[in-house]
């Protein structure tokens, strides 16, 4: 007999989880990252290196936040890529 298979968990349920399983103040994170990056929006970059994490802004929005470390081959391969 085979087990069923793993249901896919979306972003907003771990998020959720998280939040309100685990009690993590998800908004204060929120502020904390846009306190970090304001100077680096206002001045309309596209990245920002701080603490050896990197913030990466499309538009005015911080869309991921990588390891600082990331090789310049690994970032050309995700270059492209859109983020939610």
């Amino acid at each position: 007999m085979s087990r069923a298979p793993l249901p896919i968990v979306t972003d907003h349920a771990v998020l959720r989880e998280v939040e309100r399983v685990h009690g993590i103040d998800v908004e204060a994170i929120r502020r904390h990252i846009a306190h970090r990056v304001r100077h680096a929006v206002a001045a309309g970059a596209a990245g920002l290196i701080s603490e050896g994490h990197r913030y990466i802004i499309r538009s005015g929005k911080v869309v991921t936040v990588l390891p600082g470390d990331r090789s310049a081959e690994a970032e050309a391969l995700q270059g492209g890529a859109d983020y939610d």
